[in-house]
């Protein structure tokens, strides 16, 4: 009797593993290969220049109804905050699937030039209650320190969630005692800062932003801010534009 070659190993294990129904058989017979996500390394010289605009008004809605007199206030402000780099700052942009990361160099602490002028004009006058008193003369509340100041900032530049944003803070390296307003006036939304530039986000795929396909970049952000309270309306918007010119290969 002639005997029976044996099975190979590899079909005697796959023929096992399906009696015992172990084998998921995958279309054509293969198993799909785990998705690699892609990964791209830019370097480019980056340059921003960005401006954050606030202007109020107040507008009185004091009603005296009993003797206590209350004091009234008229008149408005704007602030005008502008950021920009003071010279394109080397920056390292590492992209790997949806998820994109600036190397923003520590030596480029202050690469950035702060000028915020603010002025407001406010007037105050005391309102008589019900008891018939008269209402006083306007007075000017001042002295004021409205003008304009200067500061060495540094710009701050995230990606999350498939947006870029853009924002700004006072230099490490700057005065300990920032030059700040003390006695200027300003009213704005509870979501704006009064001091720096107030971070903007605007949506752009991330294979949009670090690829080798283009040699520059230029991306637009902007938004505004309603202020509606008691009294006081007022309108903040930032704008900003980066620009992102592709070094080497």
């Amino acid at each position: 009797m002639v005997p029976t070659p044996s099975r190979p190993p590899l079909l005697a294990l796959a023929a096992g593993a399906l009696a015992a129904g172990l084998l998921a058989v995958a279309p054509f017979g293969a198993a799909a290969a785990p998705r690699i996500p892609s990964f791209a390394s830019v370097r480019y010289a980056v340059s921003i220049d960005a401006t954050q605009t606030t202007t109020w008004q107040l507008r009185p809605r004091a009603s005296a109804r009993d003797c206590s007199p209350l004091v009234e206030s008229t008149g408005g402000g704007r602030q005008v905050l502008r950021v920009r780099t003071r010279k394109p700052v080397l920056v390292q942009a590492h992209r790997s699937g949806g998820a994109v990361a600036f190397l923003w160099p520590l030596a480029e602490d202050g690469d950035a030039r702060g000028t915020v002028t603010r002025s407001a004009n406010v007037t105050s006058r005391t309102v008589g209650g019900s008891c018939g008193e008269n209402p006083s003369a306007p007075v000017d509340r001042g002295p004021s320190d409205c003008g304009t100041k200067q500061q060495a900032r540094s710009f701050v530049v995230t990606y999350e969630r498939g947006r870029l944003g853009v924002a700004s803070t006072p230099a490490l390296l700057g005065p300990l005692t920032p030059d700040r307003f003390a006695r200027c006036e300003l009213h704005a939304h509870a979501a704006v800062d009064e001091e720096d530039l107030t971070k903007t986000t605007v949506r752009i795929p991330a294979r949009e932003l670090v690829t080798r396909r283009f040699g520059k970049h230029v991306v637009l952000g902007r938004r505004t801010w309603k202020l509606r309270s008691s009294g006081v309306t007022g309108t903040t918007t930032v704008r900003w534009t980066m620009t992102l010119v592709r070094r080497g290969r």
